[in-house]
């Protein structure tokens, strides 16, 4: 029969506890090899590091169990003075009740001990006679011994224990702002001014109960107020990490040969553990004076916005920690920088409109900046339809209250309905109090493009594009729609001046090339194989690899074959692209062609396949998707309907109103009067929504074709599926 293999203290107290990785592997590597101290010596280094703290604490119990780091012995140790010179034992550590115990081995100076040498397993066998047993870790007087010698041991060893103790009734605080403001932060008593990015030393605070605030530059209240209660947190030396601002990582570097482990995401915490870490916030020298055959291994922490940019580092946080972390880093963001229309879209993808949470950042930013129309424009944003009747009258207040305030007539005229009397009244007031404020223009606008309007909605949105190049690339895509509607002669040609001017002002991105090529394809201005050769030659200079496929250029290249209508081509793209990296790319692909073919059981694959990245896009993807699951009777459907009917602000009608239950889809004229108070960015959705749940459905087939024509007619080419 096979030898029974032995199971280990450290794996039985593992499996007892239910919890595998009580030790770390090198730990048991070490203790199976016969290196109990060592493996005890690796425990020590990792506990500060164990982010769990339950298992931290459980890690600390079992380090301090000498009796569970024993090693066999070869032979017992030599014995013997001479004139009081030489090593004896002393000591009586840990006793058990048959006389077995730990002894130090001294060594010794007229028979006082000067240096412990080694601690030992033993019993008294009588005389001068002892058993030994194991070898054992130095009980703690002797190991405190060590950092003295001879008389000076005793106060060396008294002072360290006094050290000791006034450490672990202390922990060392340092504070980093990861915002691109400067943040005046309060611990305690203490006041410090944070430039952005910069990470200061705060100090020792006694282990309990510490109030800290942060207030950013500008700010009317704290961004953040806080009890931390320093002892919870369990560690010497912590980094506060304001308003979970930063997403950080933990990383190592390697002087000399060998390698070192991959970067380990901490996420959005507020406060971690720093105790090791040789560069905090800080980058690491480029080389070091190693000597020859060693290493060093160095620890550091930086902000993941160092590597990234912020929505990468955002979405990688999302998708490798979880979704509260990246939700924290976003209410930072939101909170600070309310314009941030980025920041915006990918917290809507965790919190929709109407989220206490979502409406809370709103809330404070508004009172951190009330003077500001971004922080107004979040929180406005941020409501649910529940909330309108109550935000229209309190801003219908101000607007009363602030007579001469531009900003707070706009304010209440985009809470009301688009197209309505009183809404167009408001921003025409506050253009005539300030014919510069841009925001009453883009409201403008709107409401013209939603009572059909369209050359004075167009003026209404160059005016707007004119006030810095944000604006102007905020309503590209809506001017260029514009043109495509109005459809007079030379659209295209203004369309493509549109984009010159978008590129000189804010360079050539994959947005524009792409709106450039399916324009230039589904008007038929250019094939498809020149407008892809176009493509990768333009985007030579944005992306690393122009040739490559990845999320650099193949959403442009599969938007240029879809607006073609050449499926084949597209699937042959969709082919080559990395399941993981690519994932939204796919899902758009797959469920586009799917529904472009009208293909039950693609349209159904490509939900099962992609439900959750189209859940989290909150675009004209997760509309049709709604349409498709809702017409199929897919399961996912009522996820995607709730996503679906969050596309607009308030005081908009949604697209999504041709997916309720009881919308009139029974002919042409019933379709348009549903779809006619939809503002017009999103009519052509509401359009192509109705056609997908039309085909899928039983639908009338005029009312079906009306509703493809007008689709077509008011989507841009890189937003419709290839029904051509």
């Amino acid at each position: 029969m096979p030898e029974k293999i032995q199971e280990t203290p450290l794996r039985r107290i593992s499996r007892e506890a239910g919890d595998s990785g009580l030790f770390p592997a090198e730990v048991h590597r070490l203790f199976e090899a016969g290196k109990a101290r060592k493996a005890q010596s690796a425990l020590r280094a990792h506990v500060p590091k164990e982010l769990n703290s339950a298992r931290k604490r459980r890690q600390q119990q079992y380090l301090d169990d000498v009796y569970l780091w024993l090693e066999p012995l070869d032979k017992a140790p030599t014995m013997h003075t001479i004139n009081g010179i030489g090593t004896t034992l002393y000591g009586n550590y840990k006793p058990n009740e048959d006389g077995v115990h730990i002894a130090t081995l001294w060594f010794v100076f007229v028979f006082l001990p000067v240096f412990p040498l080694a601690a030992y397993v033993v019993r008294k066998a009588g005389g001068n006679s002892w058993n030994f047993y194991a070898k054992a870790p130095l009980p703690p007087f002797a190991r405190f011994w060590r950092l003295g010698f001879a008389g000076l041991a005793v106060a060396a060893g008294v002072a360290i224990a006094a050290q000791v103790a006034w450490d672990k009734a202390h922990v060392e605080l340092w504070v980093y702002n990861g915002f691109d403001l400067p943040v005046e932060v309060t611990v305690g008593d203490d006041h410090y001014s944070l430039d952005p990015h910069r990470v200061v030393r705060a100090g020792n605070y006694p282990v309990g109960v510490v109030p800290i605030t942060a207030t950013p530059q500008g700010w009317a209240v704290p961004l953040e107020q806080t009890d931390a209660n320093l002892d919870l947190l369990g560690d010497d030396e912590l980094l506060y990490n304001v308003a979970s601002r930063a997403s950080l990582v933990r990383s190592w570097v390697v002087y000399g040969p060998g390698s070192t482990r991959d970067d380990d995401l901490l996420g959005s915490q507020a406060f971690v553990g720093v105790g090791n870490v040789d560069y905090l916030l800080r980058d690491p020298p480029e080389s070091k004076s190693v000597k020859e055959g060693s290493s060093i291994v160095d620890e550091v922490i930086y902000n993941a916005e160092d590597e990234v940019s912020f929505s990468v580092a955002a979405f990688i946080t999302q998708a490798m920690v979880g979704p509260d972390d990246a939700w924290r880093m976003l209410r930072a963001r939101l909170a600070v920088q309310p314009g941030d229309r980025e920041a915006l879209a990918l917290a809507s993808t965790i919190k929709p409109p109407g989220d206490p949470e979502l409406v809370a950042v709103g809330e404070l930013a508004r009172a951190g900046r009330p003077d500001d129309v971004e922080a107004h424009r979040l929180y406005q944003n941020s409501l649910g339809s529940e909330s309108s009747l109550a935000v229209r009258d309190e801003y219908a207040a101000l607007a009363t209250e602030h007579p001469g305030s531009a900003m707070h007539q706009y304010l209440a005229g985009r809470l009301l309905d688009d197209g309505s009397p009183e809404a167009e009244a408001l921003f025409h007031k506050a253009i005539a109090l300030d014919p510069e404020f841009a925001y009453a223009h883009l409201a403008l606008g709107y409401h013209q493009s939603a009572q059909g309007q369209l050359g004075q909605a167009s003026q209404s949105y160059a005016r707007y594009a004119e006030s810095d190049d944000a604006a102007f690339a905020d309503v590209l895509r809506s001017r260029v729609r514009l043109l495509q509607v109005q459809a007079a002669p030379g659209w295209l040609d203004g369309a493509n001046a549109l984009l010159d001017q978008a590129e000189a002002r804010l360079g050539l991105d994959l947005g524009l090339a792409g709106l450039r090529s399916t324009l230039a394809v589904s008007s038929g201005q250019s094939s498809l194989d020149q407008a892809l050769e176009a493509l990768e030659t333009s985007l030579g200079g944005v992306t690393e690899d122009p040739d490559g496929l990845g999320t650099g250029i193949a959403p442009a290249l599969l938007d240029a074959c879809m607006a073609a209508g050449d499926a084949t081509r597209a699937r042959a793209l969709l082919e080559q692209l990395d399941p993981e990296q690519d994932a939204w790319v796919l899902a758009k692909g797959d469920l586009f062609l799917a529904l472009g073919a009208g293909d039950d059981t693609a349209i159904r694959q490509a939900l099962d396949d992609h439900l959750e990245m189209i859940s989290s896009s909150a675009s004209a993807q997760a509309l049709f998707a709604a349409a498709a699951a809702q017409a199929l009777g897919h399961d996912g459907a009522a996820q995607l309907l709730e996503l679906a009917g969050s596309l607009e602000r308030m005081g908009s009608v949604s697209p999504a109103v041709v997916l309720d239950p009881q919308a009139d889809l029974g002919s042409p004229a019933s379709l348009d009067a549903l779809l006619a108070k939809v503002p017009l960015d999103g009519r052509g959705l509401g359009y192509a929504a109705a056609a997908v749940r039309l085909q899928h459905g039983s639908g009338d087939g005029a009312t079906l074709a009306h509703a493809r024509a007008q689709a077509e007619r008011l989507l841009l080419p890189d937003e419709l599926p290839p029904w051509r």
